[in-house]
């Protein structure tokens, strides 16, 4: 199967939503077979259908401040961060053609994680109840996704130059007893993000077994 590779860039979460939203209609009208879109987002703290507003530590006028934007979602999960230096990634696949198990897709989101975070000599692992992938230092990819008539959307946020102290003002994911690290912070140095693009593609097309073509965004 071939579907569409898209690089939005640095963007709003709310603009790249509604972009999402697009891609989610197309597909399942059956005029697009899937996209995998990439993005960095400006600071915001999401929250998922299950958040609870007491995992934001701070008030929402110190957020404003801070220009962090709060937006509530129709992800899974509680809250977490997205911003400058964190590869996100929107998987908007149709379930229905080939893994028709929401379960078993989260499963192979992890896995693409891992394999990449391997690929750049990180090791990490799963952690039975908490989606995502783990290392000895803590959380380094966050997975909350959206279904549609079985067409996925939201996804995979992996940290790799974000800066951490964000973190500090939210219960990630709804924890009050997990740490979060970056790839920069495990290797000490910066990472190339297209590299890192570049690795997630590959093994999307691996553990999915599509084809990523890359396409130009048309926004309506």
């Amino acid at each position: 199967m071939r579907c569409k590779s898209i690089d939005l860039g640095l963007t709003d979460f709310r603009e790249a939503y509604k972009f999402q939203r697009q891609c989610l209609e197309e597909v399942k009208s059956g005029s697009s077979a899937g996209f995998l879109l990439f993005t960095e987002h400006r600071p915001v703290f999401t929250m998922g259908r299950f958040a609870k507003r007491d995992n934001l530590l701070i008030d929402e006028e110190t957020a404003k401040a801070r220009g962090i934007d709060i937006v509530k979602t129709d992800r899974g999960g509680d809250i977490t961060f997205h911003g400058p230096g964190q590869m996100v990634a929107y998987p908007v696949f149709d379930l229905k053609k080939g893994i028709k198990d929401v379960h078993r897709f989260l499963s192979m989101l992890e896995d693409v994680a891992i394999s990449c975070l391997k690929e750049f000599g990180i090791p990490s692992h799963r952690i039975k109840g908490r989606t995502g992938a783990w290392t000895d230092k803590g959380k380094i990819a966050s997975i909350g996704i959206g279904v549609s008539k079985w067409v996925t959307f939201h996804g995979i946020a992996i940290n790799a130059n974000v800066d951490l102290d964000y973190f500090n003002m939210i219960n990630p994911c709804g924890f009050k007893d997990i740490k979060v690290t970056s790839m920069k912070e495990m290797l000490g140095k910066e990472i190339d993000l297209p590299l890192l693009k570049d690795r997630l593609i590959k093994q999307f097309q691996h553990h999915f077994n599509i084809e990523l073509v890359p396409a130009t965004p048309i926004i309506v």
